[in-house]
């Protein structure tokens, strides 16, 4: 998202005075963010350092999936204020996993918005929303990336608007949103009691952590899965090629699973068979 920000910011008719990020990186490492602001020797301050942004004089913050919450010390900084750009239709689905929380909820649309930097997380006033339709087999991943396009094609706009009329937007009604928090790690655990469809929308919403489950001492991830014809009891293996797994009301097939030990594909043991019980 910050990639694709500073590709629009470097596009328009404004400019780019500085880099906020979390850490500094140097010798090559780190992101193409920071890569690409020393070669255009753009400065790039880290948190810790607001008295270099106010050296700096910048008229506007923009943000996106930046991951800390700004104190403000930090917005209060620039002459206008700050934007952020986050990938739900807010109020829908503020912080940290909004793609994670439409997917889970069933949702058939997201999008991204840009909204006012206030101390609160993701609750200040719309400034700019586009959606996008949201299919059986969208991914976070997926969403994401039509997000970040989004934001990449919007923002232009979006400074041009705010330079001529300064930084207005929609208040949000936040009792009519909702809030989700990172996903926990027994939160992605797989409970082959529940439904096809809540399964199949957990595999494909979970990324930190992925969804998983225990076999023989190991963990096993799931990264792709879909519905699949069957009915066994819960856990029980159904097919091996493809790999089916029944669940609480029908069956998962597996596309591609993992570990972190060898054959670290999944399944890779002998005696993995039609009625084994996961």
């Amino acid at each position: 998202m910050g990639a694709a920000l500073l590709r629009a910011l470097l596009g328009s008719s404004h400019e780019c005075v500085g880099l906020l990020t979390g850490h500094r990186r140097w010798l090559g490492l780190g992101d193409g963010l920071q890569r690409r602001a020393r070669s255009l020797r753009i400065p790039i301050l880290e948190l810790g350092e607001h008295w270099s942004m106010s050296a700096l004089k910048p008229d506007l913050l923009v943000c996106g999936d930046f991951g800390t919450i700004l104190g403000p010390e930090w917005l209060d900084i620039p002459r206008i204020g700050g934007i952020n750009a986050h990938w739900s239709l807010l109020p829908r689905h503020r912080g940290p996993a909004p793609a994670a929380a439409a997917i889970l909820a069933g949702d058939r649309e997201s999008g991204l918005t840009f909204h006012v930097l206030t101390k609160r997380i993701d609750a200040g006033n719309i400034v700019d929303q586009t959606s996008f339709p949201l299919g059986d087999r969208d991914t976070t991943a997926r969403v994401y990336t039509l997000a970040t396009q989004i934001a990449e094609a919007r923002l232009p706009a979006v400074l041009d608007q705010i330079e001529a009329n300064g930084l207005r937007g929609q208040v949000q009604d936040l009792a009519s949103g909702s809030y989700r928090r990172r996903l926990t790690d027994a939160e992605a655990a797989v409970d082959w009691t529940h439904s096809t469809e809540s399964l199949d929308r957990l595999v494909r919403a979970c990324t930190r952590p992925m969804a998983h489950f225990e076999y023989r001492s190991q963990r096993v991830f799931l990264s792709a899965s879909e519905p699949a014809p069957g009915q066994g009891t819960p856990g029980e293996v159904l097919g091996e090629a493809p790999l089916v797994i029944a669940t609480g009301d029908g069956a998962l097939r597996i596309v591609r699973a993992l570990t972190l030990m060898p054959p670290f594909t999944w399944p890779g043991w002998p005696g993995l068979r039609a009625g084994t019980k996961l």
